[in-house]
């Protein structure tokens, strides 16, 4: 058995040069109770490029949900709680993330061992739902996002 190493830029090996490009971002953007008209309402609030993917979606309260079962999903057009299902959002001071490497997160996309690849343009949605009408919420959402270059 011959061991090659790839890391000295061998025959074999020619590094990909993108140049100097900016590759990944991340957005915040705030999402308050007033934003939904009614019960289980989306909101597209983050754009998400074609052949990107979102790495992580991190929720911080910064106004307690008020109501009865105020609960917070995010997702996309596909999947509205792909990355966040049924977060209670009830409380202050309290920060909530969808990250792949988070054994404890139950949405779809982040159960995947790869993430969510988008070929297409897209949107981070948000949903929020809950029973009796709520008077008070405000949420920061923030998404760390990948785009590929040169796909």
């Amino acid at each position: 058995m011959t061991d090659v190493d790839l890391t000295k830029g061998g025959a074999r090996v020619s590094p990909v040069n993108f140049g100097e490009r900016n590759v990944g971002f991340v957005v915040a953007k705030e999402v308050r109770y007033s934003d939904f008209a009614a019960a289980d309402d989306i909101v597209k609030l983050i754009d998400i490029p074609e052949n990107s993917f979102v790495a992580r979606v991190m929720i911080v309260i910064k106004e307690v949900f008020n109501g009865t079962s105020p609960q917070l999903n995010v997702g996309d057009d596909e999947d509205p709680n792909g990355y966040l299902a049924d977060a209670d959002v009830d409380c202050t001071s309290l920060v909530l993330c969808a990250d792949t490497d988070s054994p404890t997160c139950a949405a779809a996309y982040m159960l995947q061992k790869a993430r969510r690849f988008y070929t297409a343009a897209d949107t981070l949605d948000v949903e929020f739902g809950y029973t009796g009408t709520p008077t008070t919420g405000k949420a920061i959402v923030i998404a760390e996002i990948v785009t590929v270059p040169g796909v």
